[in-house]
């Protein structure tokens, strides 16, 4: 699996989970309701973050191969990893959302800059030495103005 693949199919899950957050932070709540659930959320944000600080990805396996049933061992744990990040951050989105912080969406990813190897820059008297070439070429100078400007 390439990094692109991967960055594609985590940004794909973290829009995805951003976007059930928004739902569940539109539903009617009751103060009891929000207090268990920001409870709950608390505990599963200390699992997760228990679960990485230990590189324990196989709560999220099941899911990473469900995303790339072809992928690697190696990338599928790689997978995994990024899919417990998204949901611990969806999580701490979560719970400041709910102490009245605005839900900050995360920005969508730019794409993959272009791999081709940079064009070498001519140097300056390289480009007067083409310039000179074109003119006489061209005929736009005579044999006394490519001497004067040559020289």
């Amino acid at each position: 699996m390439t990094r692109e693949e991967l960055d594609r199919l985590v940004d794909q899950y973290l829009h995805k989970t951003f976007d059930e957050i928004e739902d569940t932070l539109a539903l009617e709540w009751s103060e009891a309701g929000l207090i268990q659930y920001s409870g709950d959320l608390n505990d599963r944000a200390h699992e997760l973050s228990a679960a990485l600080s230990f590189t324990d990805v196989d709560a999220a396996m099941d899911l990473a191969r469900e995303m790339a049933p072809g992928a690697s061992i190696d990338g599928l744990r790689k997978l995994a990893r990024r899919l417990i990040e998204v949901q611990l951050r969806g999580i701490i989105a979560t719970l400041k959302a709910l102490s009245g912080e605005p839900l900050e969406r995360p920005l969508i990813a730019p794409p993959p800059a272009s791999q081709a190897a940079p064009q070498a820059t001519l140097r300056l008297s390289e480009l007067a030495q083409q310039y000179g070439d074109e003119r006489v070429a061209r005929k736009s100078w005579s044999a006394r103005t490519e001497f004067q400007v040559r020289g």
